[in-house]
């Protein structure tokens, strides 16, 4: 099934706004620092030459995604010991294939609207225990890799210190920050809204029994990401040579389904620089049943290769 790449809303809800106190952590998330690392499985043939990474410093020091700009992660589920992997190599294919409407709503029930330009992906992801491929096509929004959850992590680190509040923020940082607050949930939304992709999410996120009455009190059978803010969210990403060290941010974030938190989950965000912005800067993501450690997934950054200029 084809994802529809006409402009649709993707709707955002925010915890931040008002005044910003001190350090955020949600429950469990030191639980998701402690993981193992790796998965320790063979890189299937046909995803061989996403491993590795191009610099990508090549074209600036700003975003500048291309056509062709690639990523690959390597996905590990634990559930009791037993384990499962998967691989997903996301492909910019074609730019300019739309509009996204973005609608962040605060705490006071106001709302902002963006629009962005669309990119058109191509998700392949690989079981590595049936050993089959889905292929799938999705959107991105473009200021989702020009503002990206890295910037906005560090705009709320820098420029707000306790006790100010998100009012005053500069218009341009206002901007970044909404904007950023939106990206995570942007490829988290558009992965729900396609219904090859959807089977993957449920089994790593998990679809439990005490969700379905809340959804039906709710109306609502989707998953939400509720993102968190750490004041001492800078930490540092080593990725394989010709990238290094990068300067990163670390984003406490929850699944919830129907009023009921599925996982906690530790975010590690770098800037969204050449092939980076495919992937939106993510790195790793780790996480977490809230009651039982014993559930656990791992999403690590495993190749990201540049593609040709519009």
């Amino acid at each position: 099934m084809r994802f529809p790449l006409l402009a649709f809303p993707l709707f955002l809800t925010s915890g931040l706004t008002g005044c910003i106190g001190g350090k955020i952590e949600h429950p469990g998330v030191l639980a998701v620092h402690a993981l193992p690392m790796g998965s320790g499985v063979d890189v299937p043939e046909q995803f061989q030459g996403s491993v590795g990474f191009d610099d990508p410093t090549e074209r600036g020091d700003r975003p500048s995604p291309q056509v062709g700009d690639e990523v690959l992660y390597r996905a590990h589920l634990s559930v009791h010991g037993k384990t499962q992997d998967w691989y997903v190599r996301l492909k910019l294919v074609r730019a300019n294939a739309g509009q996204m409407k973005l609608s962040f709503k605060h705490n006071d029930g106001t709302v902002e609207t963006r629009m962005s330009p669309l990119w058109e992906a191509a998700v392949e992801v690989y079981d590595c225990e049936e050993e089959t491929s889905v292929v799938a096509k999705m959107g991105i929004a473009e200021s989702s890799i020009t503002h990206s959850i890295f910037g906005q992590s560090e705009l709320l680190r820098i420029h707000l210190p306790t006790g100010k509040e998100l009012s005053d923020l500069t218009p341009e940082q206002r901007q970044s920050y909404v904007l950023g607050v939106g990206a995570v949930s942007n490829l988290f939304n558009g992965w729900q809204q396609n219904e090859q992709l959807q089977p993957l999410m449920k089994e790593v996120i998990g679809f439990p029994a005490q969700a379905i009455l809340g959804m039906l009190l709710r109306g609502s059978f989707k998953y939400t990401v509720a993102q968190g803010f750490n004041r001492e969210s800078a930490t540092t990403a080593v990725l394989p040579d010709p990238v290094g060290e990068m300067v990163a941010e670390r984003i406490p974030l929850s699944i919830n389904m129907g009023g009921v938190t599925l996982m906690h989950a530790d975010l590690t965000a770098v800037k969204t620089l050449g092939p980076l912005g495919a992937g939106l800067g993510v790195v790793t993501i780790r996480g977490v049943h809230p009651e039982d450690d014993k559930r656990w997934v791992e999403i690590e950054l495993i190749g990201a290769r540049g593609g040709r200029a519009r």
